[in-house]
Parts: C-alpha cells; structure tokens; sequence
C-alpha cells in the first residue's frame, strides 16, 4: 500500500463534484458580468451628464463670446494718431518747464506746435499726480 491510498479521492472524479465546481465558477462570472454592466451603467449616466454641463458651459460661452464681438461692432475702439502720441517725452518736459515758469497754455500750444487741449490734459495729470504723491 501506498501514501496515496488511505486517502480517498474519488469525489475528485465524482460527477456531482464537476457540476458543483462547474455550477459555481459559471455564477461567480455571471456576478462579476452583472458588476460590470452596473459600473458601465454608473459611468454612462456621469458621462452623460458631464457632457450636459459641458454643453451647457460651451453655449455660455459662445453667448458671451457673441456680446463681446457685438460690442465691438457697436463701438469700435478709438483710432490711434498715425504717429502714436503727439506729445513726445521732450516735449512734455519740456511743456511742464515752460508752465512752470509761469507762461500760459495757448503760448506753451504755440510754442511745441500741438494743441491747447493736449498741453491742458498734460498739466491735469500732472497736477493728480503730484496730489497722489503727497
């Protein structure tokens, strides 16, 4: 007599036992079939909805992309003088000095060849920026 032979193992060869072990591996995989279909259920309906907010955030966009283009058309910007400003920093300095001095807007327009208005906006913020200062 051998080891093997005290041990019996013909349940191992039974039918009843291939069915059983067959039986439960088949309900093992239809339970992880039906765990997969509930997960791929779950990740469809957050993907659905993720694609609402999407289109949802896309057409706010769009809208407001629509008013700033219908704005633009409704009040174009100013356009720039050809040769960018018409006061130069040597000018300007130049400006300030002679009002310092105590010479008036018209003879300071006159004597930089620019206009009058132009020498009173410059001396305005001259004047806010020194106030800043203080």
């Amino acid at each position: 007599m051998t080891n093997i032979d005290f041990v019996n193992l013909d349940w191992l060869v039974s039918p009843v036992t291939q069915y059983g072990i067959i039986g439960t591996g088949l309900l093992g995989c239809l339970g992880l079939w039906i765990a997969v279909k509930r997960e791929l259920r779950t990740v469809r309906s957050r993907l659905a909805n993720s694609r609402e907010s999407i289109d949802m955030g896309l057409q706010n966009l769009s809208s407001a992309l629509e008013e700033v283009r219908n704005l633009q058309k409704a009040d174009p910007p100013p356009a720039m003088p050809k040769d960018g400003f018409s006061l130069n920093l040597t000018k300007r300095a130049q400006a300030l000095r002679m009002y310092r001095r105590g010479e008036t807007v018209a003879s300071i327009a006159a004597a930089l060849q620019t206009p009058s208005t132009e020498i009173e906006l410059l001396l305005k913020v001259d004047r806010l920026l020194e106030s800043h200062a203080r």
